[in-house]
């Protein structure tokens, strides 16, 4: 990436927090997702149906509040320029309220873990979705990514 220093696992410390962009949820996001999906349960997709369930309104799919969250997240690594190999594996995801159409969401994440490994390494994040209007967190969970170390890419 142009005129940023690329950011090996030896750069990535434990206690480091970042936030991808602010996002509000969309009518297009939910008929995007439904679609992809084929998930047309009706908390999602039947207004009046919706509004007769405990969350009187349409709400987002749990599956996308993680999406979402995940992919603001991978923006903000992008412009760090990590040196990401690959998402390995997400853990502990909770779904803690729901996401209406037209909430506004931030992602927030934190280095929790970096173990080190052969050419790469292995850096645990503990992630959030935190709706703006509440200051609630919405959305909780784990990721791990492989970042290169900075010998393998020299070497």
């Amino acid at each position: 990436m142009l005129g940023t220093p690329d950011t090996y696992f030896e750069d990535i410390q434990p206690g480091f927090v970042f936030e991808g962009p602010t996002i509000t949820v969309s009518e297009a996001h939910l008929v995007a997702y439904a679609g992809l999906l084929g998930d047309f349960y009706k908390v999602h997709m039947d207004a009046v149906a919706a509004s007769k369930s405990r969350f009187g309104e349409r709400v987002a799919h749990g599956p996308f509040t993680f999406a979402l969250t995940i992919g603001m997240l991978a923006q903000r690594i992008h412009h760090l320029n990590w040196q990401v190999e690959a998402i390995v594996g997400s853990t502990n995801l909770r779904f803690l309220a729901p996401v209406p159409i037209g909430a506004t969401v931030t992602p927030r994440a934190e280095v929790a873990n970096v173990r080190e490994r052969a050419t790469n390494g292995a850096i645990t994040l503990v992630m959030r979705a935190i709706e703006a209007n509440s200051d609630q967190d919405v959305f909780t969970g784990e990721f791990t990514l492989f970042v290169t170390k900075r010998s393998a890419a020299e070497g």
